[in-house]
């Protein structure tokens, strides 16, 4: 196998390579747009802008329950004097959210948002992560981000695609290689049959 032919048998590496990383980018984020579609996957602006149209009503019904909390978001309500109510946020945030959120005057800390609710006689704070999420409950519990499960499954399948081709490819090399050390064998045996296994094997490269 000359150096034109190993440059080329490389080339073709490097061509398929590129052609698979794009494929796999692709088909993977489009389904994951798919499942932005279908409301499988909840992007950070849907969710906030859930928020902003449940507002109205968060605010005027007379009794909060879990079921008028928008998708996806937790919630911790009190009274105005800071007394905590109820809600699904562990007891022992409560007493930091409600003084980054009212005392401090903050909407974010990593990795969450936060959405402040004033009602009549009480405070409703809600919270929810920085990042899409699924809509699924339990894949939402095993995989708090969808946007990092995206790129993820993108990493794993890149590095599935470089190890079938490389096998691919040296198992190629490897059989090339293998016939041009028979033919330098027979070379210096000066086998007389030579000349036509040569031929043979020139035209097969």
């Amino acid at each position: 196998m000359g150096v034109r032919k190993l440059r080329t048998v490389f080339m073709k590496y490097a061509i398929f390579l590129a052609l698979g990383v794009f494929l796999v980018a692709f088909v993977n984020i489009a389904f994951y747009l798919f499942g932005v579609e279908v409301g499988f996957i909840y992007p950070i602006n849907r969710m906030s802008a859930e928020i902003e149209n449940a507002r109205g009503s968060l605010q005027s019904t007379d009794r909060i329950t879990e079921n008028e909390i928008p998708p996806l978001c937790e919630y911790a309500l009190f009274t105005k004097d800071r007394k905590y109510i109820g809600g699904s946020l562990d007891l022992e945030e409560t007493a930091s959210v409600w003084k980054m959120c009212i005392v401090n005057n903050q909407t974010s800390s990593k990795p969450y948002l936060y959405a402040v609710i004033d009602r009549t006689d009480e405070i409703l704070i809600l919270r929810y992560r920085m990042t899409a999420q699924f809509s699924n409950p339990l894949l939402h519990r095993i995989f708090p981000s969808a946007d990092w499960v995206l790129i993820a499954v993108i990493i794993l399948e890149i590095l599935l695609l470089l190890i079938v081709l490389s096998y691919l490819f040296g198992k190629y090399l490897g059989n090339k290689m293998d016939k041009l050390l028979t033919a330098v064998k027979k070379i210096e045996q000066q086998d007389l049959n030579f000349e036509v296994e040569k031929a043979i094997y020139m035209k097969s490269t």
